[in-house]
């Protein structure tokens, strides 16, 4: 690798290139660029009509710049709940590390908003949206199929408890803190 060139040589490749995440093809070509660039892996580049396109959304990864290639946005390869979970996990340990005097959201926002990729799938599947009460019409309005929990209890019963405890937790020390501070 580090005696490839710089700058980049591009190579047009006819061999097979196959790419298969969570059981699903997501890509298959025979006309892909393979990529030599100093210090860097081979990187296959793939012509968008060889890509099942359907099963990508946008990534919540943020952009990089390449002195050669430019900008670059990134998507996310959605099979199932594979990248809810990589998205959602993550998210609730970094929250879960902070003060609570900076956390401004709480566990369940979090896993509320991952109800956007099951709510992707279904509307790429054409499912006709469920009839919603006013109340979960208002709340969650990007909600089509009513899949957003109201409590930790909906997403599993054994979350009923620790949700209650960890807010009643964050309350207690918050107040503690402003208690301690001379605040009310």
């Amino acid at each position: 690798m580090w005696d490839y060139p710089r700058p980049p040589r591009v190579e047009l490749t006819t061999d097979r290139v196959v790419v298969e995440h969570a059981g699903r093809v997501v890509a298959d070509t025979t006309a892909s660029l393979r990529v030599l660039e100093t210090s860097q892996p081979p990187t296959f580049y793939l012509p968008a009509a060889d890509i099942d396109t359907e099963l990508l959304v946008p990534s919540r990864a943020s952009t990089t710049v390449c002195e050669w290639k430019g900008v670059a946005a990134y998507l996310d390869v959605v099979v199932g709940s594979v990248v809810a979970a990589s998205d959602v996990g993550p998210r609730i340990h970094a929250l879960l590390a902070l003060d609570i005097d900076e956390q401004r959201v709480n566990p369940l926002a979090l896993v509320r908003e991952a109800v956007r990729y099951p709510t992707e799938v279904l509307r790429a599947a054409e499912v006709r949206p469920v009839h919603r009460d006013e109340f979960a019409a208002r709340q969650f309005p990007d909600d089509d199929y009513d899949l957003t929990p109201t409590s930790f209890g909906e997403i599993d019963p054994d979350l009923h408890e620790p949700g209650l405890v960890w807010g009643a937790a964050k309350a207690h020390v918050h107040l503690s803190r402003r208690r301690a501070a001379g605040q009310r």
